[in-house]
């Protein structure tokens, strides 16, 4: 869905500035490539390192009392002697 609304942004942005220049599509098309892939890094690092941490409404809920990795070494050797 978002790529959708980034492809569109970059569409309508890409042939806003070359609104003068209506022979050349090769450079419009560039233009698109660039905004769109400008556009979907931004995208993905708000997803990834700002929404989790900073906008997400679970944010605030308690985690696990004892991280992951610590519990799992301390269980392998009980796993392998089966």
């Amino acid at each position: 869905m978002k790529s959708k609304i980034c492809a569109t942004v970059a569409a309508l942005t890409a042939f806003a500035l070359s609104y003068n220049n209506r022979s050349d599509y090769t450079a419009t098309f560039i233009i698109f490539i660039k905004l769109f892939i400008a556009q979907l890094v931004v995208v993905l690092v708000y997803n990834v390192f700002v929404y989790p941490f900073y906008r997400s409404p679970l944010r605030h809920l308690p985690g696990p009392k004892v991280p992951l990795l610590p519990s799992l070494l301390l269980t392998l050797p009980t796993l392998t002697t089966l």
